[in-house]
């Protein structure tokens, strides 16, 4: 039994058991006597400790007191050691990236709403053709080498699209409040960084949601993929110095 509600509903799906809660106030009663033995340990957890009577429990019993501010806290707390190995993943990509002057993160940040609908269509297609492409070359005598080449690139483009997704966000936030917030106020470089953490937050965020995180995973890895496979072929456009 993990928790107090999860106890009260087997008792009352248990008539053997409905003399533990009161008939009133669906509590716990704060003594037990069992006719049936328990041939083992018994861990459970509840806002009262039950008494059991002697030889009830021929093992070890282990009471947990519940606490509602206590799972509160573990959701909380999972959540941020998520952001956290998020946040790092993230900011390596991005740092790695820019040092090896590997653009792709910067072009994917500025496609426009019709680019990013055509490199969810270029993602879906990835999807399609990658595992027919794979089987394909499996097939022939001479392809397993080039197949399995196919499958790791396809896994480092779903890898970095977390990455990607994150950085269009970060540029969606610097061109609709971040200039209000951050205009001269620091520089340029540490803006850039502080627009990611914001969008890996947004991010982390919306992974909470039921059913959003769902949607935002698959949309994330096509759009992931398909935008670095789009910019991989993009050419830059030349600036013209007066």
């Amino acid at each position: 039994m993990k928790n107090l509600e999860e106890n009260k509903k087997l008792i009352e799906k248990t008539p053997e058991l409905s003399f533990l809660l009161d008939p009133e106030t669906k509590e716990f009663k704060g003594d037990l006597n069992l006719t049936t033995v328990i041939n083992g340990n018994l861990e459970y957890t509840s806002k009262n400790e039950i008494n059991f009577s002697e030889g009830t429990v021929l093992g070890e019993v282990t009471y947990h007191k519940y606490s509602s501010i206590g799972a509160l806290g573990k959701c909380l707390l999972s959540f941020l050691i998520g952001l956290a190995m998020l946040l790092i993943y993230v900011l390596v990509i991005f740092f790695v990236t820019k040092k090896l002057s590997f653009k792709c993160l910067d072009k994917a940040s500025k496609l426009s709403p019709m680019q990013l609908l055509i490199s969810l269509g270029i993602g879906i297609g990835l999807v399609i053709v990658t595992p027919l492409l794979f089987l394909l070359l499996c097939l022939s005598q001479i392809g397993a080498l080039l197949a399995l080449l196919i499958v790791i690139v396809y896994i480092l483009l779903a890898l970095l699209s977390v990455p990607t997704i994150i950085s269009i966000l970060a540029e969606f936030l610097k061109n609709t409040i971040g200039d209000t917030l951050l205009a001269g106020k620091v520089s340029d470089k540490v803006a850039e960084y502080l627009y990611l953490i914001d969008a890996t937050i947004l991010f982390a965020l919306l992974m909470l949601i039921p059913f959003v995180n769902v949607i935002l995973v698959v949309l994330t890895v096509l759009i992931g993929t398909g935008s670095l496979a789009l910019t991989a072929f993009k050419k830059e456009s030349a600036e013209i110095i007066p």
